[in-house]
């Protein structure tokens, strides 16, 4: 049996300022680069055999800092990113949701469906995804073609709050 343990990228800038993110990027902060360490040396005793990162520097940094010292591969996957959110990425939440509350509503409603996963290998891996991926499956934007499924499974750690 695979075991899978989902994980967000840390802290960003943007998620400090409430700033929606995207296909954008926004780098860790102090605190983000503090939470991928402890995350990393909580997991040491946990042998994994792969670490399957969104393609975003800020989920590849997070990925690296929790492979900390250990001999495991880094597979960074675009597939894994944040959708794409066209003219919404760099605005703020409170501005979106202000001028936009239908179409915040109808994203909003697309989370959690979710389609089987392909078959994994029988070894313990971690994927750093980025909030979207893990809660929306596949939607549809005019902007870039963006499509992830796969099952919300896993657990948590240690709760963090960092999202935008």
């Amino acid at each position: 049996m695979t075991t899978i343990f989902f994980t967000r990228h840390g802290e960003t800038e943007w998620n400090t300022q409430r700033r929606m993110q995207g296909w954008l990027d926004s780098p860790l902060t102090e605190k983000g680069k503090l939470q991928a360490v402890y995350l990393g040396e909580r997991m040491k005793a946990i042998s994994l055999a792969t670490i399957y990162s969104s393609d975003a520097p800020r989920a590849t940094t997070t990925a690296d800092l929790i492979r900390g010292g250990r001999n495991i591969p880094i597979v960074p996957l675009k597939e894994l990113r944040e959708m794409c959110l066209g003219e919404w990425e760099g605005c703020f939440v409170s501005e979106l949701f202000e001028r936009e509350s239908v179409n915040c509503q109808n994203l909003m409603a697309e989370a959690g469906r979710a389609s089987p996963a392909s078959e994994m290998p029988a070894t313990p891996i971690i994927v750093i995804a980025i909030a979207t991926p893990m809660f929306f499956t596949s939607v549809p934007s005019p902007q870039c073609a963006c499509h992830f499924r796969a099952p919300v499974v896993g657990f948590f750690l240690e709760p963090v709050d960092n999202l935008a």
